[in-house]
């Protein structure tokens, strides 16, 4: 695969840190910093990506070939409950703005969505299926791969469910949640409705965005296994999953 001047925004995310490790072995990642930690070892520009300026001078400092975009604003799906209003400007005016800056100069762009986009009513549905998300945070990640897309026919978007493992920093993964709920004797909480999902761990989620960045691939992408997705539950695919977290710490 080539190596490339990978820009990494929500570098200090859970996933955003995470990828923005692991691509570093095959990349020259920058890590874009706002309030938190991003990981040790990268290169760093400081932006806040809700300030159009600084996201500006972020792509001006990196002079990046490609970008991956994670994370619209703090914690996503709680902001989309909590505060609508500003879920809504930081998935779809900061998606559109990061989608456009990294076209204008010329810069491959990849972003992440959500299998949340779908409603859950149906076990097997396809990219082509219009997306009926039943959720806040849903309709928010509809709309900012809309934005994108619509900046950019060139952008990628890949649609991701449960991830397994530990990501970065304090917070803890999907399936860290349920692994230390189960070894608490407490009930996990788990998007009950049935998706077509797709655990994958960390670096199979890395693999696929030098894949796509290599390829020069466009549009929305699910992140399946091999084969067709299998109809579920997040609760009932997290159960397998949960087993690749220690359940006690994060040591």
């Amino acid at each position: 695969m080539s190596r490339r001047r990978l820009l990494v925004t929500g570098a200090s995310g859970l996933l955003g840190g995470r990828l923005a490790e692991i691509l570093s072995s095959s990349h020259d990642v920058i890590a874009v910093r706002h309030r938190g930690p991003v990981p040790e070892g990268l290169s760093v520009v400081d932006a806040d990506i809700l300030d159009h300026g600084a996201l500006d001078r972020a792509f001006e400092t990196a002079r990046p070939d490609a970008v991956a975009a994670l994370r619209g604003h703090g914690r996503s799906a709680i902001t989309a409950r909590a505060e609508p209003d500003l879920a809504c400007a930081a998935a779809t005016s900061t998606a559109a703005r990061r989608s456009r800056g990294g076209a204008g100069r010329g810069a491959r762009f990849v972003t992440f969505s959500t299998d949340l986009v779908f409603g859950g009513d149906r076990a097997f549905v396809t990219e082509d299926d219009p997306p009926r998300p039943s959720q806040h945070y849903g309709r928010t990640k509809v709309e900012a791969e809309d934005a994108v897309l619509a900046e950019s026919g060139e952008a990628a978007v890949l649609r991701i469910a449960l991830v397994v493992g530990r990501g970065f920093g304090p917070r803890t993964s999907a399936t860290e949640a349920v692994a230390s709920a189960l070894a608490a004797g407490r009930r996990p909480r788990l998007c009950p409705r049935s998706v077509p999902h797709a655990d994958r761990p960390f670096a199979s989620i890395a693999d696929a965005v030098a894949r796509v960045l290599d390829r020069r691939a466009s549009g929305r992408f699910p992140r399946r296994g091999r084969g067709a997705p299998q109809p579920g539950t997040r609760w009932a695919s997290a159960w397998p999953a949960c087993w690749a977290c220690a359940p006690t710490s994060r040591g």
